[in-house]
């Protein structure tokens, strides 16, 4: 299965006693009102194998993604791997406007892979220092004020109101596990898909991938977790150890792919379950530039993680090792920091030469050069300026370095 991940623009409880309260709470409620006893990891073994699926996960509208998206990868190179395909829209329906956006965001993905059956999932966010809605900020673990309970029945009003009242066939839904303490946010969701019949979903590190629940310990995947939840879409970009999961310097896999991701995402065991509870995500466009441990050293270089559609269809087309056993991937399309269109990195301290690496995705698409400054001094932040086309390359020229892919 393939999944589409469209995200939202981007604590622990005020004190111990608190929180332990919320989780007796929560614990006593779920007994209460769940619809469905605790699914166990058995139940979910038994229930998969619906086939390898294939989620996107867009942060904004399509059409309001920067400059290097470049669209999907095609069809026939999804349809070689995958059975189905899977989109999961932020959560844009407010106060009764109506699921517009996450319609437009669902039909242009059905639209490009019409052979394919599809799968519509929301991703909701919840942050109240952020720009969740007042009922989903009830479930943020910083507003004290509110339980698990409470957390629990605005995200099933909202949910029935925006998704099931419109008959939009909505399958999941998910949520960014960047919460201290997202206790009050796993509740709510497990409740409510118990109440409306939705799959479960969340996104985090690789390492998280390996728990059968966000509130599972890494030491042990499935102990004590009530609900295995369907999926755990782990990041494979950014995370401080996936650089040999890409070509040098970036802008391509790595011929050795599979073989590099499957040492770092091996399953707990060999079960059904876990090849298709575990799916790898790739990053499509965004921030999504790590920075290596010699960041500082001159001559050294970010790894550029975005991989535009044919360089994801490379990634789909490679072959899977024997021993590569997970069924399922993702790919994520974000927005860039700067609104030079480029994105950031930084600077060798002891030059003043900038080391940023920007794999600028042009229209055919292939990548191109790109051009950057930084502060000779401090070694702060690089200032992209674009394509070495761009004017303001040689404008700058004292000032900038170009590096070739």
């Amino acid at each position: 299965q393939l999944f589409v991940m469209h995200v939202r623009t981007a604590g622990v409880l005020g004190c111990a006693t608190l929180a332990s309260l919320f989780a007796l709470a929560g614990l006593a409620s779920l007994v209460a009102h769940s619809s469905r006893p605790p699914v166990s990891a058995a139940t979910k073994m038994a229930e998969a194998g619906s086939g390898p699926m294939l989620f996107f996960m867009p942060t904004t509208d399509w059409g309001k993604l920067d400059t290097d998206f470049k669209g999907l990868p095609s069809a026939s190179a999804v349809s070689a791997r995958f059975k189905t395909v899977a989109t999961i829209s932020p959560n844009h329906a407010f106060h009764g406007s109506g699921p517009k956006s996450e319609l437009a965001i669902w039909g242009h993905v059905e639209s490009a892979y019409p052979a394919l059956p599809h799968e519509r999932w929301v991703g909701l966010y919840f942050e109240c220092s952020g720009d969740a809605f007042p009922r989903l900020c009830t479930c943020d673990s910083k507003n004290t004020t509110t339980t698990p309970t409470d957390c629990a029945d605005e995200l099933e009003a909202y949910i029935r109101q925006s998704y099931i009242s419109t008959k939009t066939g909505l399958a999941g839904i998910s949520f960014d596990n960047e919460q201290k303490d997202p206790f009050k946010i796993i509740f709510g969701m497990e409740r409510v898909a118990a109440k409306l019949g939705l799959k479960l979903a969340w996104t985090g590190s690789l390492n998280e991938m390996k728990k059968c629940n966000p509130l599972a310990l890494a030491s042990a995947p499935c102990g004590g977790a009530s609900v295995a939840w369907e999926y755990s879409l782990g990041q494979a970009y950014t995370e401080g150890n996936t650089q040999d999961l890409y070509a040098t310097g970036g802008c391509a896999p790595s011929p050795t792919f599979y073989g590099s991701l499957g040492a770092l995402a091996t399953p707990p065991n060999s079960s059904v379950f876990w090849q298709t509870h575990m799916v790898p995500m790739l990053c499509g466009s965004g921030d999504c530039q790590e920075t290596p441990p010699n960041y500082y050293v001159a001559g050294g270089a970010c790894t550029d993680e975005r991989l535009g559609p044919s360089q994801l269809e490379a990634v789909l087309s490679q072959s899977l090792p024997s021993d590569y056993t997970l069924r399922n991937f993702a790919v994520w399309y974000g927005t860039l920091p700067l609104k030079t269109g480029e994105a950031s990195c930084f600077c060798s301290k002891a030059t003043g030469s900038p080391i940023y690496l920007d794999c600028h995705l042009d229209a055919n698409p292939t990548w191109e050069q790109g051009c950057t400054s930084c502060d000779p001094v401090t070694g702060a932040s690089c200032m992209p300026y674009g394509p070495a086309t761009d004017p303001a390359c040689s404008a700058n020229a004292g000032d900038i370095k170009c590096y070739a892919p």
